[in-house]
């Protein structure tokens, strides 16, 4: 029972270190000035897949390439088929032009960057590092259209939400405002200390560390002595799903609160983050050794299950059956992995 003990305590302390760097670092960036489009697309972006980065850059420094490139591409399945999916049955949600013609379409080209990935495991690590600086040469590039976009107002409404449904450091931000707005406007004359939220940034780190070192650890274990099953699948299963806590806590907050902007904004920039900065620099650090073939499955369920999105998009919302729908695509695609045991 040990080993399942620390798998919880290990997803306990991912959830613990995203949301307190997350509202920590939103704190910091609006004592310092920094605008609302520049926190979201940075900071809150970087905090929710913060996770990710941690289990899967330490997952492949140990070598164990599958937990690693598993968890991204199960982070961004189960954002989408079911972080999404489950808000959607709470209350629809609208989808509007821009996610169509341009979020979602950034993010198909980001999967497809992502591909170079597969053939470049079987040359060898220096192919994989170009490839992986690849991935985050075309991160900043996104983070620098984002910006230049950010004034047209489509991702004002989801980057000023994510702030205060994420970390409540800035209630007053979803007033839909312009997003190049610096932060200090709406604080008033009350500007809070810096030191304390520099130590729990400091303490927010170390929870991810230490969280992402047991979860690893012991998921490889059950996989291995327990349940008998490769990494794979547990990178896809249950470590992909401890390292989205952010997003589920973030996307349910959304819900309650009617903001499905906000679930929106959350989930197209963690599927973002985590296919160039977590899979860029994963890539850098240790790359991911031989893969499985499997993979290229669950690469292809990852682009599947984005292309109807997409579809939904075009319709101009996602229904409460459209999520119902995603849901159990999910739970087929995991009784599938059992059924093969991520063979």
């Amino acid at each position: 029972m040990i080993p399942f003990g620390l798998l919880i305590l290990g997803i306990a302390l991912l959830y613990f270190g995203g949301e307190n760097l997350v509202r920590s670092s939103v704190v910091l960036a609006d004592r310092f000035g920094m605008s609302e489009l520049v926190i979201g697309l940075t900071l809150v972006a970087f905090g929710t897949s913060s996770p990710e980065l941690f289990v899967s850059v330490l997952a492949a420094f140990r070598g164990q390439g599958a937990v690693s490139l598993g968890n991204i591409l199960g982070s961004n399945i189960i954002n989408i088929a079911l972080i999404l999916a489950a808000s959607a049955v709470v209350a629809a949600i609208p989808m509007a032009k821009g996610i169509r013609k341009r979020e979602l379409p950034l993010i198909l080209l980001s999967y497809c960057a992502a591909a170079l990935l597969l053939p470049a495991t079987s040359v060898g690590r220096g192919a994989t590092r170009l490839v992986g600086l690849f991935l985050l040469s075309l991160l900043a590039c996104y983070i620098l259209y984002q910006y230049r976009l950010g004034t047209q107002g489509s991702r004002s409404m989801s980057v000023a939400s994510q702030a205060s449904a994420v970390g409540g450091a800035r209630p007053e931000a979803h007033s839909h405002q312009g997003d190049s707005q610096p932060g200090p406007s709406h604080q008033g004359d009350h500007q809070p200390g810096v030191l304390k939220p520099i130590l729990t940034v400091i303490v927010a780190v170390a929870a991810l560390a230490g969280g992402g070192h047991v979860l690893v650890e012991n998921a490889s274990f059950l996989a291995r002595e327990v349940f008998g099953v490769s990494e794979r699948f547990i990178g896809l299963t249950i470590v992909a799903i401890g390292t989205s806590a952010p997003e589920l806590a973030t996307s349910i907050v959304a819900a309650a609160r009617g903001r499905s902007h906000v679930v929106l904004g959350t989930i197209i920039g963690s599927n973002v983050f985590n296919t160039l900065m977590v899979l860029g620099v994963a890539a850098l650090s240790g790359g991911f050794g031989k893969l499985e073939p499997g993979f290229g499955i669950d690469f292809a369920i990852m682009v599947l299950v984005t292309l109807v999105l997409w579809g939904f998009a075009w319709r101009g919302r996602l229904s409460r059956w459209g999520g119902l729908s995603f849901l159990a695509f999910y739970a087929l695609y995991v009784a599938f992995l059992m059924q093969t045991k991520g063979a």
